[in-house]
């Protein structure tokens, strides 16, 4: 595979890299793609479209893709699309290796972040997985991500590895806000974090999910975090909400923020 060559422009103190071959598919020279598209393919491919960068694989090289256990297969580079196929199956584990995988999605987010690649949307035009769009922009050092995931039901939201703050603090504060509605939140050793909403008599939530969800967004959001994206993964998947199989992205920064509700 020949190697991205690195080059350096007048318009930004970032290094920009442009591959020494181009395919026929290209057929301006002067190209340079400054949207990356990224996809979970299946339950054990991860998909990196319009690299520009050497960097940015060297990154994910070296901080992403040794998170899994069990390696990978196959991997593969042409022109500015990238190809992984891990073995077994990463983004249908569950247990120990599951939450690996959300780790690893997170991890992406925020290396991505740091090399300058800001998450714009999702679109699932021409992609079955559906692909995450992210724009070249500025270089974020400070920003921090963690991942949260709901049951199938909504009844219960786990969030992996979050603030310690913020895990500590978000089933006291659901719990001060909807007194008698959370049967149960928990912690574990890993950095783990359940809250759980009460079954009424009939065996349905006694809150509704959806209110449910929109109060720990908005305890999240006053804890200085907010929504970024939602990752789709296959439907064997243990992640799911809805009847949809989603992976919740939260973006903040690793700066200190005062948490006010009143923002001041």
């Amino acid at each position: 595979m020949a190697p991205l060559e690195r080059t350096r422009t007048t318009s930004s103190s970032r290094q920009r890299y442009t591959p020494t071959t181009r395919t026929g598919s290209n057929s301006n020279p002067q190209f340079m793609p400054d949207h990356m598209f990224v996809s979970f393919s299946g339950t054990n491919e991860l998909r990196v479209h319009n690299v520009a960068f050497q960097d940015t694989l060297d990154v994910l090289r070296e901080h992403v893709i040794p998170m899994w256990p069990h390696g990978v297969t196959t991997h593969s580079l042409a022109a500015h699309s990238w190809r992984v196929t891990f073995a077994r199956n990463p983004w249908s584990a569950s247990g120990q290796e599951g939450i690996i995988a959300q780790q690893m999605v997170c991890e992406l987010f925020a290396r991505l972040s740091h090399q300058g690649y800001q998450y714009l949307t999702s679109v699932n035009a021409g992609s079955s997985c559906g692909q995450l769009i992210f724009q070249d922009s500025q270089a974020d050092e400070n920003a921090d991500f963690f991942v949260a995931n709901f049951s199938s039901s909504g009844r219960r939201m786990t969030l992996v590895k979050p603030p310690r703050r913020i895990g500590e603090q978000i089933g006291a504060r659901l719990r001060s806000a909807w007194p008698h509605k959370i049967a149960a939140d928990r912690s574990s050793e890993q950095n783990i974090y359940t809250v759980e909403l009460k079954r009424n008599s009939f065996g349905g939530p006694e809150l509704d999910t959806n209110v449910f969800a929109a109060a720990a967004l908005q305890e999240i959001n006053f804890m200085g975090y907010k929504l970024e994206a939602t990752v789709s993964f296959s439907r064997s998947s243990m992640w799911g909400f809805g009847g949809k199989k989603e992976l919740w992205v939260f973006r903040g920064s690793k700066r200190s923020r005062p948490e006010s509700r009143s923002g001041k």
